[in-house]
């Protein structure tokens, strides 16, 4: 990649940000590569000294405290709240869309500890009855007492065993959870949108 290649690259990277702002930018990294020319090192060299353009233009994103779009005005406030409404079959259904994924998404995560745990419960619970029915079962017929005995026991272990499983699922999608809701707060938080008419 050449030094015009990886500034065309940047700044195709940088569209989302006022031009006055992406120029300097531009100019500021064109001036880095010069720099390191002068030094002596080839343009190649010094290309990849400065680093990869999407990184970088990654970098300087997330480090703007605005992303600012601009909108084509039709000159009216009435007629733009008028688009508005009108567009809202398609802007709402997608929006609609982005949140009813993201809920079967979690929904779907927190089927999993919910079944081991009722699992669980489940095991445990059959181990209780077994366990407690076989001196009767074994009045009547001994190895089939032992037999549930043996049961018993084989669901007490099930169930520890899905317990173990439901707190380890528990403890990770609750991490999991809580960093996805702290991006997403950084995103909005951090990223303010204006638009501008």
């Amino acid at each position: 990649m050449n030094k015009l290649e990886f500034l065309n690259t940047l700044e195709k990277y940088l569209k989302c940000i006022e031009k006055q702002d992406r120029d300097k930018f531009i100019r500021y990294y064109e001036e880095m590569i010069e720099d390191y020319k002068e030094d002596g090192c080839k343009e190649v060299d010094a290309i990849k000294k400065v680093g990869n353009p999407r990184d970088i233009a990654n970098t300087i994103l997330s480090e703007q405290d605005d992303v600012i779009i601009k909108v084509p005005s039709t000159g009216s406030k009435v007629i733009n709240k008028v688009l508005l409404i009108l567009g809202f079959p398609l802007w709402g259904s997608l929006a609609l869309s982005a949140i009813l994924f993201l809920l079967s998404a979690c929904i779907v995560m927190w089927s999993f500890p919910f079944v081991t745990g009722v699992s669980a419960i489940s095991f445990f619970i059959g181990s209780l009855v077994s366990i407690l029915g076989a001196p009767f079962v074994a009045i009547e017929t001994i190895p089939v007492g032992i037999v549930q005995l043996g049961l018993g026991i084989a669901f007490m272990g099930l169930s520890i065993l899905l317990a173990l499983i439901t707190t380890y699922l528990y403890k990770k999608l609750v991490g999991i959870t809580k960093t996805f809701k702290l991006k997403l707060g950084r995103v909005i938080n951090e990223k303010v949108v204006r638009i501008w008419e």
